[in-house]
């Protein structure tokens, strides 16, 4: 006779990780408050598998499951996508309703962001045109080594300053989404979806540019149709606390059935935004916000069809984000993310001795170089320090395939779970 529901505890897959144990009565709570779905995994003492929770005969079945408090109904939640002049006229009505929170929170906005474009902003204008000149007068009285540690150095913050300001840019979107939906806790939230922004954003300034550079490559339209349809990727990371390559996926399947329209409403709000330029300027502290809403509008649509999708809401894949973090970032970085603590800190400085081994041979060989005129031929390459970079790249990429490893051993232990290859033991 198989013991009442209540007498059982649970173990669930939650996050690719086996949790618990748990009594009946919190995996209950666990689904009303949305944590978990009836079909995540689950196990009990005395069950052969793990299985999803609607096929364990629980009397989940009569569990209502509480729909979330209605927020401030938003015209674009019809039936079909709106049109674009659809979305142009629900966004002027919404941008009128809120236009002073819009805009206060744009002030703040723009005063702290920025904070983090101006030094960029004032570098990409007075060096990067002179670069080449700059660096012949300097290379003869400064090493060309500092030159390149200099670039380097220049380069990192140049990341760093776009990187924070994604990360605010992901915040100021999540607040005025809280704005339009009526949230009274809007801030709260806000600051919620900014931490767990951190590390997907940290993936999205660096590796988001790469997926484009390499699509474009292939002709300009796969760069264009990847832009469009990864759009929403930043609200969802911010919003609905996705992964970075699960948001990027869930914001290309939801977009591409409407690809073309989702490109013309976009075309159409980005004219709207730069048109209060023809009203003395003035008329962008209105026609912006109503951009900005647009767009908020869009993503509310999809969301909702994302909601109405179960295949979509499964759990995100953390290992792809490692994976990138370890191969596009930085060997280790995706180790430390997933708690490899140890390893991370090896991977990370052994990389850097790479790093800089070949930065320091790049050195040698352009100093020969730039004093000596000679050809950049294979020969001169070799005899000139070209052993010390492919010395330090081979030394680097050791440790980059040491990364790859790593997120390769934890995407198989995700799989493991998942797929309920080992129950947990009953006297766990």
């Amino acid at each position: 006779m198989k013991p009442a529901p209540e007498s059982l505890s649970y173990y669930l897959a939650i996050d690719q990780k086996q949790a618990g144990p748990f009594t009946f009565e919190q995996v209950k709570q666990m689904l009303l408050e949305g944590k978990i779905t009836k079909e995540t995994l689950g196990w009990y003492p005395g069950k052969g598998e793990w299985e999803k929770l609607s096929k364990l005969d629980l009397g989940l079945e009569e569990i209502d499951l509480i729909p979330p408090l209605p927020q401030e109904e938003l015209p674009l939640c019809q039936k079909e996508i709106p049109s674009s002049f659809e979305l142009i006229r629900i966004a002027f009505q919404k941008t009128k309703e809120h236009w002073w929170r819009i805009v206060l929170a744009g002030f703040v906005y723009i005063a702290v962001a920025g904070v983090c474009q101006a030094p960029g902003e004032i570098v990409s204008r007075l060096v990067v045109p002179h670069m080449t000149s700059l660096i012949k007068q300097i290379s003869e009285s400064i090493s060309l080594k500092m030159i390149l540690l200099g670039f380097v150095f220049f380069v990192g913050i140049l990341t760093v300053m776009t990187y924070l300001n994604n990360l605010i840019t992901f915040g100021f979107y999540r607040y005025v989404l809280g704005i339009l939906r009526g949230e009274k806790d809007r801030l709260e939230l806000s600051q919620k979806g900014i931490l767990h922004s951190w590390f997907p954003a940290l993936l999205y300034t660096v590796v988001m540019p790469l997926i484009l550079m390499i699509a474009a490559l292939f002709l300009i339209l796969p760069a264009i149709y990847l832009g469009v349809g990864y759009i929403f990727a930043p609200l969802l990371i911010v919003d609905q606390k996705l992964s970075f390559w699960t948001a990027l996926e869930t914001s290309r399947k939801l977009v591409h059935p409407y690809w073309g329209r989702v490109f013309l409403s976009l075309l159409f709000l980005g004219l709207i935004a730069i048109s209060g330029i023809f009203f003395l300027l003035v008329g962008v502290f209105f026609t912006l916000p109503m951009a900005l809403v647009g767009f908020l509008v869009l993503y509310e649509y999809f969301l909702r069809e994302y909601k109405k999708n179960p295949e979509m809401q499964s759990t995100s894949k953390i290992y792809q984000d490692v994976m990138a973090a370890n191969l596009f970032v930085f060997p280790g970085l995706g180790s430390w993310w997933i708690g490899e603590t140890k390893v991370a800190i090896f991977q990370m400085l052994g990389a850097l001795i790479g790093f800089l081994i070949s930065l320091y041979g790049m050195g040698e060989v352009g100093i020969i170089w730039l004093h000596q005129s000679q050809q950049a031929a294979f020969a001169f390459f070799l005899k000139s320090g070209g052993w010390t970079i492919l010395g330090g790249l081979i030394f680097f990429k050791c440790f980059w395939a040491w990364g790859f490893w790593t997120a390769w051993k934890y995407k198989k232990s995700g799989e493991r779970i998942s797929e309920s290859v080992e129950p947990p033991h009953p006297s766990s």
